[in-house]
């Protein structure tokens, strides 16, 4: 399953729950995880602490497969202009949604 972290650098609950090297632990677990991102500076309750740095962070993550759908979208419509470019967007959609529950259900994670 491909995770990815979001944490702080002074999240006490870390190192107390979860040991000496945290980020090891969680690779051992889920070793698919594709990105640890850390904001320095904060504590536990980051999302509060830091609001502006993890909002920046979320909407990186979440932007980035709309903006490609869409430019996709944009680049079919190029090639087959008899089909609009609302469909495009819902079709690379349900094929990314698709994909990614497909990987849950190999995984054993869904089972």
């Amino acid at each position: 399953v491909p995770a990815y972290f979001l944490g702080s650098e002074h999240d006490v609950d870390l190192e107390g729950f979860h040991g000496d090297d945290p980020i090891g632990l969680m690779r051992a677990i889920f070793p698919d995880l594709r990105e640890v991102r850390m904001i320095p500076g904060a504590g536990h309750m980051v999302q509060l602490e830091a609001s502006d740095a993890v909002n920046t962070i979320l909407l990186d993550y979440l932007l980035l497969p709309a903006f490609l759908c869409v430019f996709a979208a944009l680049a079919m419509t190029g090639v087959l202009p008899g089909v609009p470019g609302w469909a495009w967007v819902v079709i690379f959609v349900i094929s990314i949604c698709a994909t990614s529950l497909d990987l849950r259900n190999k995984s054993g994670f869904m089972q």
